[in-house]
């Protein structure tokens, strides 16, 4: 409910509000009498299994993805912005955004529950995943054509996207110009000590056109 207020005050201040409905529900439960055109699940999918216990959480995100394909109409399009397990910082020891913990959702989800159950003795409901653990699930879920975007810092807070084209990525050609953007701890927003271990290793991969694959984070098209 209080979600629901800062939506409706923003709305409000931005002159939008009668022009939005606003609803206060589990999305998986609405049956929506409508075909939409465009589904943003910004800082969603990750979220979906810690909501929900009734399966696994890749299951019910899978569900998930699967259930706005169903919502969208035929040349609808949904935008997704979550973070990259395989981001850099989070290899490199940064706790991850959601679980607060370093070192154990950057691994394949199986090895990813196994720790956080050692470390934590509860299980872990909230998963992100690499380019192509999304590509796959996107495709599972009945999607046909898929455009990666990298954030930068992150998605939440961009101040540069870069289009990933095949296996092509202007990031890599900002970082061995000498492009910088400091990145941050993303549950308090400090930022990270370690920047000058990141850049070098950044532009290392750079250099092998790899650096998209290490981005913190995606803005994922799809239709």
């Amino acid at each position: 409910s209080e979600r629901m207020d800062f939506i409706q005050a923003a709305a409000k201040q931005e002159n939008v509000a009668e022009n939005l409905f606003f609803i206060g529900s589990d999305y998986m439960e609405v049956e929506f009498q409508t075909k939409f055109d465009l589904i943003l699940s910004i800082g969603v999918l990750e979220w979906i299994g810690a909501f929900r216990a009734d399966g696994e959480v890749e299951e019910i995100q899978a569900a998930f993805l699967a259930k706005t394909k169903t919502d969208l109409g035929s040349d609808g399009r949904l935008v997704i912005g979550i973070e990259n397990r395989l981001g850099l910082k989070y290899l490199l020891g940064a706790k991850d955004d959601h679980i607060g913990i370093p070192d154990i959702a950057c691994h394949a989800k199986d090895l990813a529950k196994k720790k956080y159950k050692h470390a934590t003795d509860k299980e872990l409901r909230c998963l992100t995943y690499s380019i192509a653990e999304y590509e796959k699930m996107l495709k599972n879920a009945g999607y046909v054509e898929t455009q990666f975007y990298v954030a930068l810092p992150d998605y939440k807070l961009p101040e540069k996207i870069f289009p990933i084209e095949g296996n092509k990525c202007k990031m890599n050609d900002f970082i061995l110009n000498g492009g910088w953007i400091d990145e941050h701890d993303g549950t308090n927003g400090k930022l990270l000590a370690n920047q000058e271990k990141l850049k070098s290793l950044y532009h290392s991969l750079a250099e092998m056109n790899l650096v998209h694959y290490f981005a913190p984070s995606f803005y994922i098209e799809v239709s």
